[in-house]
């Protein structure tokens, strides 16, 4: 799936940091413990966004994050990603009210951006307080290019419920975006 002359790097950087826990040979020097598969595939995307260019190996890149990452998560977390990718910052109540849809329970998302951050799912913390959230670049982009293959006409729709919360929540410049 992933191209072995894209996982090498130079041992400074790896040394320095900047190989994201990932050795001079594309090996994860990772600490172990829960979530530490999920770390790996963290720490390694963000080693690949490093090493590619714009458009190179995007394929291999999608089709990792598929087979590695998505398709092996519940079904409800599946949707709660597809449905706030569309989001630029999460939080807890706009998670909510995308996802929440007639006649569906709302998540608890707070519980679950928790958990993303805690098992290392490609979330970034905004704040030291866990209320603000964003999908790493190229998970985003995934999320959103699957969300328009499996459900091409709910984007609008999610869309409109974001811009109809933000609005009723005295968060217009983001209603907007």
């Amino acid at each position: 799936l992933i191209r072995g002359d894209v996982l090498p790097m130079q041992y400074a950087q790896a040394e320095g940091g900047k190989g994201h826990g990932i050795d001079q040979h594309g090996k994860d020097q990772g600490q172990g413990g829960a979530g530490d598969d999920r770390g790996r595939a963290a720490r390694l995307l963000r080693c690949l966004a490093d090493r590619l260019q714009p458009g190179e190996s995007q394929v291999a890149v999608s089709s990792y994050l598929a087979e590695e990452v998505f398709d092996k998560l519940a079904p409800d977390l599946q949707r709660f990603l597809l449905r706030t990718s569309i989001l630029e910052v999460l939080t807890a109540p706009l998670c909510e009210a995308v996802c929440a849809a007639d006649g569906e329970a709302r998540p608890n998302a707070q519980d679950t951006l928790t958990w993303l951050e805690k098992e290392n799912l490609f979330v970034i913390p905004l704040d030291p307080f866990g209320q603000r959230y964003r999908y790493h670049p190229l998970f985003a982009e995934f999320l959103r290019a699957r969300l328009g293959k499996l459900h091409p006409s709910l984007a609008p729709d999610l869309h409109f419920r974001a811009s109809r919360w933000c609005w009723q929540h005295a968060l217009g410049d983001l209603a907007v975006r």
